[in-house]
């Protein structure tokens, strides 16, 4: 997986954000977006308060914050841990957190790709939630469109008829298997 990069904040950006009269919390979730090591940091935090160490107290609830903000920075380790947490829970809204933090972890990692896949099949997310085009901005091997004949041994054709939620299931466990995940390789094959 990519460690969390951040580009640098250009002065022209600043200047774009600032005279579109975006808010000030618009603002400087812009900036910390893009200040170099700021996702790594949150994350280091994070993992600080899970652990009780540097001076931080145990604290799960706190250690989740950092990560969700280190997720929302770039930090794809952090989409997916974080993702990961909100599938194991049953609270309001678990099931939509973990949809997106495992969407924003899904371009570098067959694990959120598996997982998001898992949770099209058993209904647990929502195919008509308009986010990102899945197959966009992937570091992962993906189909051209969900309905491509694909060259590797795992290629799987979805029918036109299939509901929106199989095709992405389908699309989601490809890239997974084409990256190497085992048991989505499996999946696929029965």
């Amino acid at each position: 997986e990519k460690p969390c990069e951040q580009e640098p904040l250009s002065s022209h950006e600043l200047k774009g954000s600032c005279s579109q009269g975006a808010g000030v919390a618009s603002l400087a979730g812009d900036i910390a977006s893009k200040i170099p090591g700021f996702a790594e940091k949150m994350r280091d935090l994070g993992d600080n308060f899970e652990h009780g160490r540097n001076n931080c107290d145990l604290d799960e609830e706190r250690a989740l914050q950092y990560w969700e903000l280190a997720g929302i920075c770039g930090c794809m380790k952090s989409c997916l841990r974080v993702g990961k947490h909100y599938l194991d829970k049953k609270l309001p809204d678990a099931d939509l957190k973990a949809h997106l933090f495992l969407h924003m972890a899904c371009p570098n990692s067959a694990e959120a790709c598996y997982l998001l896949a898992m949770m099209f099949y058993t209904g647990r997310a929502d195919p008509s939630m308009h986010l990102d085009d899945l197959q966009s901005r992937s570091a992962l091997p993906c189909a051209a469109n969900p309905h491509a004949t694909r060259t590797t041994p795992h290629s799987v054709q979805v029918p036109d008829h299939a509901n929106h939620a199989t095709q992405r299931a389908v699309v989601l466990l490809q890239r997974a298997a084409d990256a190497g995940h085992v048991v989505a390789t499996y999946q696929l094959a029965s």
